[in-house]
């Protein structure tokens, strides 16, 4: 949970989650793809939301053991 000194605690009582971004929109931010004016409300709600934050957490983790796989067959196979 993102906690600097109640903030995250105090925006969640002014915002309360209406609706959660849906996986394909946590998925292009953490490729860094969102559309540039999605971006703000995604990272307003993702200051709120422990359950969107683990998401973009576990895609995260999901992208860079891609990248890591990626680079050992590259390796593998002779390349760079």
């Amino acid at each position: 949970m993102i906690d600097t000194n109640g903030t995250a605690r105090e925006l969640k009582r002014m915002l309360p989650i209406k609706s959660h971004p849906t996986e394909e929109t946590i998925e292009l931010y953490s490729l860094g793809r969102l559309a540039e004016e999605l971006v703000p409300s995604l990272e307003e709600h993702l200051l709120v939301c422990e359950r969107c934050q683990e998401a973009l957490r576990e895609e995260d983790s999901f992208s860079q053991s891609i990248v890591a796989w990626s680079k050992c067959k590259r390796r593998e196979s002779g390349g760079v």
